[in-house]
């Protein structure tokens, strides 16, 4: 037997010595145990007990520092979105004043320039070519220029020379307009709201008149569900011509004489040339005149006979205002060609006396 040393050692017995101790050690061969049992396991405990404090102190300590770094954190995020604000707020002052600076040079070039730079500006801000959106003046200009030189839009739009929109896009844009024959009433609204900011004298102006002749051909608009081709006077039309097809049409169009702005106020389609009566009608539909322009046609100039306008007379009293004048004028570019017709056709020229 061999004597315990947590009951022979005085540290020992201080620090790793249970009070159970049996004083003594089992002899046993090859054992190299120098406590008993009971100060064994009172020993085990011990440094259980001395892990676990030193475990939770770590803990506490490493929470303390996890809670101090949050702290840390929270701030340094709120200073990054603070400084994240500051530099989007100097940014759009930045585009602002780029903005601004390119819209006042944008605003010395013509007004027709001006809507193509500002579609071509407004085209860049978009990637992809489905979320562009196209203004009214542009999409004006569209058709214009499709109408004249089909070819040579799709070669720019295809190429990318400037920020045209397709063929489908201004047809969906044209459907909304409704266009129809005879006269609009949105379309009197809207001059009458722009003659408020005309003077009085800027309002005057001449009603020109113009007849074509058409192919006489009728067709079915799926998207409306209307058969357009036929006689449509705007409801000047008799009974018995609504069912036939229209051959010749007739524009109406408002020019002010102190301005270069012209006012289409509406067409009619009709079968044969519209008659001067008709065209009577017309002129009392309401509308603000002063001289009507025509060709130098058959139907115009017996509709001149029917206001009395002769050689001695080429103003009669005004069908709206009795102290005003409503004069005819031929017009000069058909006047003209008249001229240079008959001097091919037939050789000669009379001249009046």
């Amino acid at each position: 037997m061999r004597p315990c040393v947590g009951y022979t050692d005085e540290d020992m017995r201080a620090r790793e010595w249970s009070s159970g101790c049996l004083g003594h050690v089992p002899f046993q061969s090859n054992n190299k145990t120098v406590r008993c049992l009971k100060c064994s396991v009172a020993r085990k405990i011990m440094k259980r007990n001395e892990q676990k404090k030193t475990f939770q102190d770590r803990m506490k300590e490493m929470r303390s520092k996890v809670k101090l770094h949050a702290q840390a954190a929270t701030r340094l995020t709120k200073r990054v979105d603070a400084l994240k604000s500051q530099v989007n707020n100097l940014m759009q002052d930045i585009h602002k004043t780029k903005a601004a600076k390119l819209e006042s040079i944008i605003s010395t070039l013509p007004e027709e320039q001006q809507v193509l730079a500002r579609s071509c500006f407004d085209a860049a801000k978009h990637h992809n070519k489905k979320n562009r959106r196209y203004t009214t003046e542009w999409i004006y200009e569209c058709v214009l220029m499709r109408i004249k030189a089909p070819a040579l839009y799709e070669s720019l739009r295809t190429r990318n020379k400037l920020a045209l929109p397709s063929q489908r896009t201004l047809l969906r844009y044209m459907r909304a307009l409704r266009p129809a024959f005879g006269f609009q009433e949105n379309v009197f609204t809207l001059m009458q709201t722009k003659s408020e900011h005309y003077q009085l004298g800027e309002r005057h102006g001449a009603l020109l008149l113009d007849e074509m002749s058409l192919e006489a051909r009728t067709y079915f608009d799926k998207n409306t569900c209307m058969a357009h081709g036929l006689v449509d006077l705007g409801g000047f039309e008799d009974e018995g011509d609504r069912d036939r097809r229209g051959d010749h049409a007739l524009v109406v169009m408002f020019q002010p004489f102190k301005g270069k702005w012209v006012q289409a106020l509406g067409a009619f389609l009709s079968c044969g040339p519209v008659k001067s009566e008709k065209l009577h009608k017309t002129e009392k539909s309401g509308f603000f005149v002063d001289c009507i322009v025509t060709d130098a046609a058959t139907w115009n100039r017996s509709m001149w006979d029917l206001f009395g306008i002769n050689s001695q007379s080429p103003a009669c009293e005004h069908p709206l205002d009795e102290s005003r004048e409503l004069r005819f004028a031929s017009d000069f570019p058909h006047l003209v060609k008249s001229l240079w017709t008959r001097v091919l056709e037939k050789k000669t020229l009379k001249v009046a006396k």
